[in-house]
């Protein structure tokens, strides 16, 4: 008939659990959502920029435009650290290491 079950003793069973896959596929999201935080920082650069000048110029609709603009980045960033943050939780980055290995 089956086997008992055994409760995973290490980190390695507990990646063997787990499913080497999902470590794998969490590890991909994770650098996808680490280049989508690094593609928000050149935007907010640009728009810092874009606020500058318009602020110089006394262009308030445009002013106006580039703080909306920023404050969206704001929002998303800030929702892709919180899916980081939960898929660190349920994957953490060091186990997928251990586990390739």
């Amino acid at each position: 008939m089956w086997g008992p079950v055994t409760q995973p003793n290490n980190v390695k069973d507990h990646v063997a659990v787990l499913g080497l896959g999902d470590q794998r596929q969490a590890d991909y999201f994770r650098d996808e959502l680490c280049r989508q935080i690094d593609l928000l920082a050149e935007r907010v650069a640009r728009f810092q920029a874009k606020l500058a000048v318009s602020s110089k110029r006394g262009q308030l609709d445009q002013v106006r435009l580039m703080q909306t603009q920023l404050r969206h980045c704001a929002v998303e960033r800030r929702i892709i650290l919180e899916m980081l943050a939960e898929l660190s939780r349920c994957f953490p980055a060091d186990v997928g290491a251990e586990a390739r290995r």
